[in-house]
This record gives structure tokens, C-alpha cells and sequence, in this order.
């Protein structure tokens, strides 16, 4: 569903109102739609408010391009797989090759290699199927990407995807609007520019496989000020940004654009915050091409902005599988010590006192967890750490039950083996509501108060055992119960979410 708007009072370009829709517009021709799930287009029409009657006028060049967005987004279903023509881009934020492909906990190189090979065996027809992320990269930097420099420009000339020529971008330019061409030499000069150029062709960075084309999104601006420039709301696209997406929808002819991993820059670009004019940025650039945005699910405020301002259909993944910090080397190689300070401290042996005293002091020191105690200016040394034992245990307790990234997510695949157990238990740690979590349900049916031992990790039992290995599920009991708790039919349940169905209007993938 495509969904077009009409406003409430008089519409003007970009050029003339700078913001776009009021809190009362948004909420209902774009908060609404948004729900349900539709691409957010232009306004086809406004409703002056001093003309004394209700009459819709309206807004020629958004219609067009309303009728072109539909027009392209209907045709795909009635073009074969193997006739299909996919762009897919990559992020990379700055003139270097190594950080290709950054995006929010998406590993999106082993992602697209392994969509390649989905592709393929869906009958497009891709070339050269990278057999996993390391091939597809290694490709990639053998190739021609926005870091010019790692080449002389004799082999970027060879190995581009394609150079277009001065003349032809002045053509696509000349259909942009007068005052944003206006816009774009004030900040970058007259065409070509500098950013991308061998002086008369733009270049084209990428790969070209059959009808599948991986490129990258790209520069915003100079590469010393590429952090002020991703999000300059007043900073026109350069030059080789617009013949970039003009190359992929006139040149190569993609019937599809798939930019993969959040986030980019196009949806940054000057213009409306919605309800997009002709002469806003992002419309210009993307020129109604259909816009599949790959984007992590829990990033909702940015990825409004995809499709507020570049008409995307937003493809929810799922975040990268968490997992317990206590799961670290080097908070195991304090807490074994610890462990055996706590078991053996009422002992009369002196020595043997000191020496478990000096290792967990060493191991602390070796792991860093020194400045965690406020002890970087003044360490205490073997002999006077005993007294931040305690401070050092709860410490380590509180670090060990906080959840940390275990690792990227990788489209189309659940989380396996200890990250997929460690996915759930997160979520089964969670409230729901006035619903107690299933963790918590557990841990009581088992006997222990879980939020009495994560509060006071260095108390004891009743058995006797120190209360953060209850937490913790390091007490033989524990041991043996938690996996069972793990499979039973409520984490099963979890389990069945995680792994790939739908939930509202986002795919998860």
C-alpha cells in the first residue's frame, strides 16, 4: 500500500517552507498509515485555508511522482526473477576501505553473500556467487570502493564499475531544479566536482554480477569532515551522490534499490522532515525507485526516517543475540579465586589467606578491574586488597548478569547453541507487565529469592552457598535445572519468535 496525503492548508516546495508537516498532519496522514504498515509517498494535493470552502487542489509534479513510485513498485510483480535487475548498497562512511559495511549489529557482508546465493537459487541471475562474507570481501577490496587512494587511477579506471562521462551527468542534472543545482555548486562547485572524479568521469564504485549490482553509498562530503557532514541537514548531495543513483536507475536500469544495514545517509539528506517537494533532497537523489531498507528492529526513531523521507519499506532484522558478561575469560579468571576466597575464608591458615588474597588480586589487576574500583591512583598492592574483596565480588556480580552483544546477526539466520540458550534466557529475565518473569518464576520454584541474591550478591544461602552463584546458575542445582527450564514449553515458545516469524508489521529476518 502506497499512501499519498493530502494537506490542510496551502503547499509549498523546499525551497520556500523549510519543516513539512505539523504534529496534527503527521498523526494523521503519516502516524496512522505508518501502523498499518504502507510507504509513506508525497502529498497529491492541499486545502487553502483562506479559499472559504473545502477544495482540494492539486500538486501536479507529486502526482507524477506518486504514479511513478506505484508504477514501479507494481511492475516488479510481473517481472521474472531472472529479468530482474537489484541494486544493493553498502554503507561506507568515510574514504576507507575497512569500514565497509558498518551497520547496527548486522554482520551485512556474510548477509549478502548469503542473499546471493538465496537469489541464485531463486532463479535471478547473479554471477560469480561468492561461496561466504570472506570471498564477497575479498572480492570487494580487490575491487574499486570510495577509497580511491588504495589504487592508482589507471586500475580505478580498469576496475570500476563503470565511469560516466561529464556530458552525461550535465544531462541528468539539468532535470534537477534550478535552485537546488543552485544549492549543490555552493557547496561542491560546478560539475564533476572533486569528490569521485578522475577530473572529467564520475566513477562509479562496485560490482556488477549479472543483473545484481553491490555498490556503496556514497561520500556525503570530504573525507575530513565526513562525521559533521553524514547528518548536515543544510549540506546538499555532492556531485558523484546524485549521478551515483541516477547511473544505478538510468544506466543500470535496477528495478529495485536494497540498501542494507542501519543506517546511511540518504534518508539524512537535506529536505521536509515528510510529505517531500520536488525539491527536497532525498526525492531528487532516489528518483522513485523502489526502496527496500534492511534496518535493525529496535531502532524505530531512525528508521521512521527511512520511510518518512525515502519511501522505504523498512525489512526488520533482528538485533544481534545477547549474552551474559559473566561468559568473558577474564571475569572467569577473577571469579575463580573469589570463589574459592568465599569457601575458604573462615580458614585459620594464614598463608594460605595471603596467597588466595594475592591471586585474586593479581588476576584483578590483569583483567584491568582495578580502575573499576577506584584504585587506579592508589593501589593497595597483595598485601592491603583484602578489604576490596567484597567490593571487588559485587563488582563482578553486577557485570556478569548484565546482557553485552555475543555477536552480529546474519540475515536469515537464528541465533545456534549457546547463543541461541543465551538469546532466551534475556528474554525470559524480562517482566511482563505485572507478570513476574519466568526467571524469576523458576529461580522461586527452585527455592531462591533471585532478586535477594542479585542485590546482595555476597550473601549466603541458607546452604550455605555465596548468593551470586545462585544468580547465576553456578550451584550444582542450578546446574542441573537451568538447561531443563530452557527447553521447556514457554522457552520453546520465545524460541519459536526468535527463530524467524512474523510479529506485527515487521518481517523478522
Amino acid at each position: 500500500m502506497i499512501h499519498t496525503m493530502t494537506i490542510t492548508g496551502d503547499y509549498a516546495d523546499y525551497e520556500t517552507e523549510k519543516v513539512g508537516l505539523g504534529k496534527h498532519e503527521i498523526t494523521n496522514n503519516v502516524a496512522f498509515p505508518e501502523i498499518d504498515g504502507d510507504i509513506i509517498a508525497v502529498p497529491i494535493a492541499y486545502t487553502p485555508k483562506k479559499s472559504g470552502m473545502k477544495r482540494n487542489i492539486p500538486i501536479p509534479d507529486r502526482i507524477e511522482a506518486a504514479v511513478d513510485l506505484a508504477y514501479r513498485w507494481a511492475r516488479l510483480r510481473h517481472i521474472p526473477e531472472k529479468d530482474k535487475r537489484v541494486a544493493i548498497l553498502l554503507w561506507q562512511s568515510r574514504a576507507n576501505s575497512g569500514v565497509i559495511g558498518n551497520a547496527a549489529g548486522l554482520d551485512s557482508v556474510e548477509s549478502i553473500a548469503g542473499l546471493l546465493r538465496r537469489m541464485k537459487d531463486e532463479g535471478y541471475t547473479v554471477e560469480n556467487v561468492p561461496e561466504n562474507g570472506k570471498a564477497l570481501i575479498s572480492e570487494i577490496l580487490d575491487n574499486v570502493t570510495n577509497d580511491l587512494d588504495s589504487m592508482s587511477l589507471e586500475t580505478v579506471r580498469k576496475k570500476a564499475a563503470a565511469l560516466m562521462d561529464r556530458d552525461d551527468y550535465l544531462k541528468e542534472y539539468s532535470e534537477v531544479p534550478e535552485w537546488d543545482r543552485s544549492m549543490m555548486e555552493k557547496d561542491w562547485g560546478a560539475p564533476p566536482g572533486e569528490i569521485c572524479t578522475d577530473g572529467r568521469k564520475i566513477i562509479i564504485p562496485g560490482l556488477v554480477k549479472g543483473n545484481v549490482f553491490i555498490g556503496y553509498q556514497p561520500l556525503r562530503g570530504m573525507a575530513d569532515k565526513f562525521e559533521q557532514s553524514i547528518h548536515d541537514p543544510l549540506l546538499f548531495a555532492q556531485h558523484q551522490y546524485l549521478a551515483y543513483y541516477r547511473w544505478i536507475r538510468d544506466v543500470f536500469k535496477a528495478d529495485i534499490i536494497i540498501h542494507v544495514g542501519t543506517h546511511g545517509t540518504l534518508e539524512w539528506l537535506p529536505g521536509k522532515n515528510v510529505g517531500l517537494s520536488a525539491k527536497c533532497d532525498p526525492d531528487i537523489v532516489l528518483g522513485n525507485v523502489p526502496n527496500l531498507y534492511i534496518y535493525i528492529i529496535d531502532d524505530p526513531g531512525e528508521g521512521i526516517q527511512c520511510k518518512r523521507r525515502a519511501e522505504s519499506v523498512l525489512d526488520g532484522h533482528m538485533p544481534p543475540s545477547m549474552a551474559r558478561a559473566g561468559r568473558y575469560d577474564d571475569i572467569a579468571k577473577v571469579e575463580v579465586p573469589l570463589q574459592e576466597y568465599f569457601r575458604n575464608k573462615g580458614t585459620n591458615d594464614a598463608e594460605r589467606r595471603r596467597e588466595m588474597v594475592k591471586n585474586i588480586y593479581e588476576a584483578a589487576r590483569d583483567a584491568k578491574m582495578l580502575n573499576d574500583l577506584g584504585l587506579a591512583d592508589s593501589d593497595p598492592g597483595p598485601e592491603g586488597f583484602e578489604p576490596y574483596i567484597v567490593k571487588l565480588h559485587d563488582y563482578i556480580s553486577e557485570v556478569k548478569d548484565a546482557l553485552v552483544r555475543a555477536d552480529l546477526h546474519v540475515l536469515g539466520k537464528a541465533p545456534e547453541g549457546k547463543h541461541f540458550l543465551e538469546t532466551v534466557y534475556s528474554l525470559m529475565r524480562l517482566d511482563n507487565g505485572d507478570v513476574r518473569s519466568l526467571r524469576d518464576a523458576f529461580a522461586e520454584d527452585e527455592g531462591t529469592d533471585i532478586q535477594k541474591c542479585i542485590s546482595d550478591p555476597s550473601g549466603s544461602l541458607p546452604s550455605g552457598e555465596l548468593n551470586s552463584a545462585a544468580s547465576t546458575g553456578s550451584t550444582p542445582k542450578c546446574r542441573a535445572s537451568y538447561p531443563s527450564a530452557i527447553r521447556s514449553r514457554s522457552m520453546r515458545i520465545s524460541a519459536w519468535h526468535i527463530s524467524g516469524s512474523c510479529t506485527g508489521r515487521y518481517r523478522m529476518i
